[in-house]
């Protein structure tokens, strides 16, 4: 009975990672898409405060 219950919890871990591998990298290619954009606003936002000043 516990060895059926081991199956099935290693099972079912090894179901979450296949299932969470193309959603991380998914995320990380996203992430880098993003981030260059981010840093042009920071940059965008940083100009338009100095020429408040």
């Amino acid at each position: 009975m516990f060895g059926l219950l081991k199956s099935l919890g290693g099972l079912a871990a090894d179901v979450v990672q296949v299932v969470a591998a193309p959603v991380e990298m998914v995320v990380d290619v996203a992430a880098a898409a993003v981030k260059p954009a981010a840093e042009v606003a920071k940059e965008l936002v940083a100009d338009v405060k100095s020429l408040k000043d």
